[in-house]
């Protein structure tokens, strides 16, 4: 049910206005979080496993980067 409810979410992003995304990003955020929690899998260890991936590519090092590494200018 909790699959379901996430993939028509999903098929609603395409169409949405953008007052209306600020809900949306809460309500799928949320759905993911039941499902993660329904399959015994910590939101949050999915969230910092997903940012420690997002950290290996190269394009996306500046994200990361930290105000102490940062380059001045």
């Amino acid at each position: 049910v909790l699959a379901a409810l996430l993939r028509s979410q999903a098929e609603h992003w395409a169409h949405e206005r953008a007052e209306d995304a600020r809900a949306r990003a809460f309500e799928s955020m949320r759905l993911v979080a039941s499902c993660c929690v329904l399959a015994g899998v910590s939101p949050v260890s999915l969230i910092r496993a997903d940012l420690d991936e997002l950290r290996t590519r190269p394009y996306l090092a500046h994200y990361f980067t930290s105000k102490a590494e940062a380059p001045s200018g």
